[in-house]
Formats: structure tokens, C-alpha cells, sequence
């Protein structure tokens, strides 16, 4: 009994296969009038896709500019224990900044115009009692702010009323 049920299996099996053999078989052939894209040909189709699909997305924004996302609150007030900055700030840099710290007050400039609706002054040069943003590189900004055991890629901020001071190497 169990022999001839699995030659019945078998059978039906075979029958559907030899089938659909004859039907391919017996199909008018067709012919392909494009040839096959190339891969780079495929990766840029692709692309092309993914971009139309990317700058269709309510997403977008926020996945090119991370600050997109941040939106001042005009009513804020600080804090006791915050420091507010306002149009009397500027950013100060050294007098011959490195090309590094340049870009950074560059996109820090950019941040505040366009999140923050502040616009700053960029000035070079730091005066002895700076009112506003400094970027340094310079380990002036305050006695024992520098840390001897940590890695030469840190960076610090010290912040007091009317000064915020981010020193980095």
C-alpha cells in the first residue's frame, strides 16, 4: 500500500512536470528586443530611483541637515542657572585661528543665522574679557581646564555668565 501511494505521488508529480515541459515547449518563443542593462547601467537606474524616492520623503530635511530639526522658542527665558546668548555676543577667534576652527565658526555662524534667528559677529582676535562665543585652540581659557591625561583629539567647554569658551586640540 505504501509502495503504490508513493508511485502515485511520483506519477502526479511527473505528469504536472512533463506538463509544463510541452507548455514551455510548446510557447511561440519570444524575443527579447532590449539587451540586458549593464551593471553600472543598473546601479544608476538605481540611484536614480532611490534619489527620486529620497526627495519625495517629508524626511528629507532632516536627513541633510541635522539642525533642521531645532526650533527656537522665543519665548524661552533662561534659567538661573543658564546663560542666554543674544545680539550683543560675538564669536571670537584667535588672530590666526586654524583652517579647522575657521569652518567651525563657520557652521556655528550658519547654525545660529538659521535655527536661532541670531546673527553674530565673527571677530579674530580675543579680548581679555570677551563677551560672547570663543573658539580657540589656545589652552588659555581657564587655569587647570586643561587635562594632561586626556587625548590630544578633546575638546572643552567652559561656560560662565556672558562667555562660553570651547577650547580644543
Amino acid at each position: 500500500m505504501a509502495h503504490s501511494k508513493r508511485h502515485r505521488i511520483f506519477k502526479t508529480a511527473f505528469s504536472i512536470g512533463l506538463a509544463l515541459l510541452c507548455l514551455l515547449v510548446n510557447s511561440p518563443p519570444t524575443r527579447c528586443e532590449e539587451r540586458p542593462k549593464s551593471l553600472a547601467e543598473f546601479g544608476a537606474d538605481l540611484s536614480a530611483k532611490t534619489r527620486k524616492a529620497y526627495d519625495a520623503s517629508p524626511f528629507m530635511a532632516f536627513s541633510r541637515d541635522y539642525f533642521a530639526r531645532i526650533i527656537r522658542d522665543p519665548e524661552a527665558k533662561p534659567a538661573e542657572n543658564e546663560t542666554a546668548i543674544d545680539e550683543g555676543w560675538k564669536i571670537y577667534l584667535d588672530e590666526n585661528p586654524d583652517p579647522l576652527v575657521e569652518r567651525m565658526a563657520a557652521h556655528l555662524s550658519d547654525f545660529l543665522v538659521q535655527r536661532m534667528d541670531l546673527e553674530l559677529e565673527t571677530v579674530h582676535g580675543i579680548p581679555i574679557d570677551p563677551v560672547g562665543i570663543v573658539l580657540s585652540t589656545n589652552d588659555w581659557i581657564e587655569e587647570g581646564a586643561s587635562d594632561s591625561d586626556s587625548p590630544e583629539d578633546r575638546f572643552q567647554v567652559y561656560v560662565k555668565p556672558g562667555q562660553v569658551f570651547i577650547y580644543g586640540k
